[in-house]
């Protein structure tokens, strides 16, 4: 767990700066976003990894309170019934503070908690 982005490709870069990572686990979303080829993704944050590409890539994200958005449909080990380390959760992120508020209303008014007991 650091807050960089790398895989097998390389290292994500941030889009202003290619000296400089897009940080996060997300960065890549963050990245993507910042090119403003994208209006907002959704990225899962433990220790900053949506909080992070945003501050380096010059969007706006939070982390909301773990529980709070469902985890239906994501796929991945943390996310399983009956896991017991850190939790995370999903986080979006946009290029405008105005999208975050639609994304939460959206997820809020989708009244998950009736499909997911999580």
């Amino acid at each position: 767990m650091h807050l960089e982005t790398a895989c097998y490709l390389g290292t994500t870069v941030c889009p202003y700066n290619r000296n400089l990572t897009a940080g996060g686990s997300s960065g890549g979303e963050g990245a993507v976003i910042g090119m403003h080829a994208s209006p907002l993704g959704v990225g899962s944050d433990i220790g900053g990894s949506v909080r992070s590409p945003a501050a380096a890539c010059g969007i706006y994200s939070f982390k909301p309170t773990v529980g709070r958005l469902s985890f239906a449909g994501f796929q991945a080990p943390h996310f399983t019934k009956g896991y017991e380390g850190i939790l995370g959760t999903s986080g979006p992120m946009a290029g405008h503070v105005e999208d975050l508020e639609l994304y939460m209303d959206i997820q809020v008014n989708a009244e998950l908690w009736k499909k997911d007991h999580t």
